[in-house]
């Protein structure tokens, strides 16, 4: 996690972190594979690997390193589960989408018997 802290500190967008670009060196996790960087704050670039790709790279958006957040996120999520968290790489944005935007009912909340703020089953 210092690696990912570093590069960050020093405004550098890996914009491809996967588990193949992350080493294991004497119990020290190395970042590997700068080829798709980027020295700055920002970027605009498509680029990256499908399954680790963030919403704004995908949406040819302008980004920053909440990218790189994303894509640890999913290898996380990969470390955990033994599979990815979105599985259509044909219409990965659309199935993003699909399961990142919050259904909240508000009315299912508020209305619990004990009137404490708790969603009711089915409510997210």
């Amino acid at each position: 996690m210092r690696g990912f802290i570093e590069i960050h500190e020093k405004h550098i967008l890996h914009r491809d972190l996967k588990p193949s670009n992350i080493f294991i060196k004497d119990g020290v996790f190395k970042i590997a594979d700068f080829g798709l960087a980027k020295p700055k704050a920002l970027g605009s670039s498509y680029c990256g690997t499908s399954y680790f790709m963030a919403p704004e790279i995908l949406m040819k958006q302008i980004h920053d390193y909440k990218v790189d957040l994303w894509s640890m996120g999913v290898i996380l999520f990969f470390m955990l589960f033994r599979e990815y968290p979105f599985k259509n790489s044909a219409k990965l944005l659309d199935e993003i989408k699909e399961k990142t935007n919050p259904i909240f009912e508000l009315e299912k909340c508020l209305k619990h018997p004990r009137s404490k703020p708790i969603c009711s089953e089915g409510a997210v």
